[in-house]
């Protein structure tokens, strides 16, 4: 059994993306320890409270706050005053953790400031994991909350830190692909194997459309996420100010979350005279966002960097199409005029898509954007053997009931209407001589994975026209089926159109001429 330490110098409950993450190890520690890992996590109230989640009000003063943070954003002096509070609380969980005495066998971080604490003051041999929940260059969303940052003194002081802390980490871990190709880019010296991406994740649940007076607006507009300038709330309100007033009037936009902008965002909607189009309903539990957004129509999120932002992967869930910025990871998710519209950062883009609101096939993208969600998590198996009942028992055990689907023994025709249907075909034997089926998913254009070593070996190379294995080896074949899902929507064109291309060369009767042509 692993031991994994998991350290975070927030609240459980903080409005702030790595907490989600957090939050749903936390729901799936009985699962980990099944799988092998005994996971703990300690932040400031699991350490204060005893194991005890404080139920902190994050809402309460939040005007003021605001207020307060826009104080200190403008001057530098108490822009660098606060960052170093933050540090000082992050050496301070450090501390009260090295109390414990704990020994864990990886200890994994979500920011750089325990990291670093926990560097500087434990010796311990365990694995050090970190993950960078940004777009990979160093200190750029950071400068974006505290801009009058940069080029300071101050700047060179964090960068000496961080220095300190990638030189002594055995895992680095992006939420993006953009982030880790970035983050290699900016540090050559770190060992690409070092490195790897995922796409954060989010429970499944049903859509919940309907139940809403469809007779106020024609179309609902929303945004989830921290109130700020990073996010581009503020550019969205700019382009609802300056459309048309006959297009204006049919549009409504609905903003879920708080943050330090938050007031005076506020100020910029009466100023413009937007009350009645424009909704604030503060931060929402996150038992609440998925029914929320299952009521609008179309999510937007306009914000100028990002690592890969949790609140699109919600908008997919709820069926909504997405209209955000061609930045970072968010191209890894939102593919253009599939499920959705890619700009680039600023009021005039998002402008031009609302004057032509009318011209989009917003529905068609919302079906979608829960597709292509609902494909990150489905698996169907076409066939009978000794080994179902295992498979069966192992699909449950994991939890994943909903994503993987029986098809039994199935003609030949159903089996490949189902292949036909899908994006990719997963088959890694441990001896294959030929394996016919490979052709058959490859002559349906289907990205194919199969068994590096084995008898295909040959006919499908590497990212040219499908992809191979070791088999046996989870890990590997999880990291493959990640990065090939973050592939761009061209590239994966490409690589099935050569696979049909193989696949033509390889029809029965070119079989019979080579056999016949063998034996002469």
């Amino acid at each position: 059994m692993k031991k994994v330490d998991v350290i975070f110098p927030a609240y459980i409950n903080a409005t702030i993306g790595p907490t989600g993450t957090l939050r749903r190890l936390l729901k799936n520690k009985d699962y980990l320890k099944k799988r092998g890992y005994e996971l703990e996590i300690f932040t400031y109230d699991y350490l204060v409270s005893g194991g005890k989640v404080e139920a902190v009000d994050f809402t309460k003063g939040l005007s003021q706050r605001s207020k307060v943070k826009q104080y200190i954003k403008r001057n530098s002096f108490f822009s660098m005053l606060f960052v170093l509070r933050r540090m000082w609380k992050a050496k301070l969980l450090v501390e009260k953790y090295a109390t414990l005495g704990r020994t864990p066998d990886i200890v994994i971080f979500h920011e750089v400031d325990a990291c670093y604490a926990y560097l500087k003051q434990v010796k311990s041999p365990a694995r050090k994991v970190c993950f960078f929940h940004s777009n990979g260059k160093r200190w750029e969303m950071f400068l974006k909350s505290w801009p009058k940052l940069e080029n300071s003194f101050f700047l060179n002081f964090l960068n000496k830190r961080m220095d300190f802390v990638i030189r002594s980490l055995d895992r680095y871990v992006f939420i993006a692909r953009i982030g880790q190709q970035n983050f290699l880019r900016e540090n050559p010296a770190i060992e690409a194997s070092k490195t790897v991406f995922f796409h954060n994740g989010i429970d499944d649940k049903p859509l919940v459309k309907g139940g809403r007076d469809r007779s106020d607006f024609k179309y609902r507009l929303c945004c989830t996420g921290t109130v700020c300038r990073r996010k581009g709330q503020y550019l969205i309100i700019e382009a609802l100010y300056r459309l048309d007033k006959e297009i204006r009037e049919q549009i409504h936009l609905s903003l879920f979350g708080t943050g330090a902008d938050l007031s005076v965002l506020q100020d910029r909607v009466i100023e413009y005279k937007l009350v009645d189009q424009v909704t604030f309903y503060g931060n929402v539990a996150n038992n609440e966002i998925h029914e929320k957004l299952c009521q609008e129509d179309i999510f937007v999120l306009m914000s100028d960097n990002e690592g890969l932002p949790i609140s699109i992967i919600e908008a997919m869930r709820a069926g909504l199409p997405v209209i955000s910025t061609n930045v970072a990871g968010i191209p890894e998710q939102v593919e253009p005029l599939y499920n959705g519209v890619l700009i680039e950062p600023n009021a005039d883009a998002l402008l031009e898509v609302l004057k032509h609101i009318n011209d989009y096939d917003w529905k068609t993208m919302g079906q979608n954007s829960r597709r292509r969600f609902e494909k990150e998590f489905s698996f169907d198996i076409v066939g009978d053997g000794a080994e179902k009942e295992n498979l069966y028992s192992l699909v449950k055990e994991l939890g994943v009931t909903k994503q993987v689907h029986f098809h039994g023994q199935l003609s030949r025709d159903k089996a490949q209407d189902i292949i036909r249907q899908a994006d990719c075909f997963v088959m890694v034997s441990s001896r294959e001589a030929f394996g016919l089926v490979y052709i058959e998913a490859m002559a349906k254009g289907c990205i194919t994975i199969a068994t590096k070593g084995q008898g295909i070996d040959g006919v499908i190379v590497h990212g040219e026209n499908g992809f191979l294995c070791e088999s046996e080896n989870v890990e590997k074949l999880t990291i493959l089926i990640k990065q090939i899902v973050s592939l761009p929507s061209l590239e994966l064109q490409r690589i099935s159109d050569n696979a049909v291309s193989v696949a033509k060369n390889m029809t029965d009767r070119k079989v019979a001429e080579h056999y016949i042509h063998s034996i002469i």
